[in-house]
């Protein structure tokens, strides 16, 4: 099966005033993550690249996608005239509470449970702030955020399906 892993960073949580600075996905069998972030691009560009290279899996999984990360990109690319059409989507985050319940759910949370090494990088509100505002090492300091998130979702992925 054709599956695709992503993760999503924005500005903020509000898809009416906030933006998308980074998607990375990544598919089951490569152990590359493709970037695609604002900068060189304009948020209608990274959405319409985004949505482009999703089409070609049967189905994507993601970390409370379904709460957060579908709803943002799909509210996006309507503002650009873009349609997300996607497919068969996993959330891992309410897929694994039925195998291991009553775990924390931060996806850091679930990899330490099923005792897979990860290397996480910590959230901080002033970073993303100054991404927004062009500072190129807070961007890349977000891209190593998602890309991180998208391969630790993969081994959790794997491991549960173990």
């Amino acid at each position: 099966m054709n599956i695709g892993f992503f993760d999503i960073e924005t500005t903020g949580f509000h898809p009416e005033k906030d933006e998308i600075l980074v998607v990375c996905i990544a598919n089951n069998a490569a152990s590359r993550v493709k970037v695609i972030k604002k900068g060189k691009m304009t948020e209608e560009e990274v959405i319409r690249e985004a949505l482009s290279s999703m089409s070609i899996y049967g189905s994507i999984v993601s970390w409370n996608g379904s709460s957060f990360d579908i709803p943002f990109l799909s509210r996006r690319a309507i503002k650009y005239g873009l349609r997300f059409n996607h497919k068969f989507h996993i959330d891992l985050m309410q897929k694994s509470a039925r195998f291991i319940p009553n775990v924390e759910k931060s996806l850091d949370a679930m990899a330490s449970t099923l005792l897979i090494d990860t290397h996480p990088t910590e959230y901080n509100a002033s970073i993303w702030k100054m991404a927004k505002r062009g500072d190129k090492d807070a961007m890349q300091y977000i891209v190593d955020h998602c890309s991180s998130d998208v391969i630790t979702l993969k081994k959790v992925w794997k491991k549960l399906m173990e």
